[in-house]
């Protein structure tokens, strides 16, 4: 399979660089000393663990689907992923350092699982849409 070249134009930087402020954001939330409470008024106490885990996985997935509808080749593709994949187990260490947080590999398997999940839908999107 033959990679398309393609140049940096102001559009893809503007879309990288929106996406890196997005991954930013993020990160800046699973590293705060005090996890975001915005749903605390709407979600129920017994449902809080799961909307949250539910946070993760879609929070990754939309990281690798959207990495697939950004200009890039699939080697900087595949460099992104392992980068997001990095990115899910390093917040989780670093919130073994945040007084009131606490890193878990199972907060590592479901960004995984976002993230393969993210990454199979947006290849697959794009080999239905050429």
């Amino acid at each position: 399979m033959s990679e398309t070249p393609w140049r940096w134009s102001r559009r893809a930087v503007l879309l990288w660089s929106l996406w890196g402020l997005l991954l930013a954001a993020w990160t800046v939330a699973l590293l705060r000393p005090e996890p975001p409470k915005m749903g605390e008024a709407f979600v129920p106490a017994d449902l809080r663990f799961w909307v949250a885990k539910g946070l993760h996985l879609s929070a990754f997935a939309f990281f690798a689907f959207s990495s697939c509808c950004l200009p890039a080749t699939w080697r900087a593709r595949f460099a992104v992923w392992a980068g997001l994949f990095a990115h899910a187990a390093l917040t989780e260490v670093g919130q073994l350092y945040v007084p009131g947080r606490f890193g878990s590999v199972n907060d590592v398997a479901i960004n995984a699982t976002g993230l393969a999940l993210g990454a199979l839908a947006g290849v697959g999107l794009r080999r239905l849409l050429r």
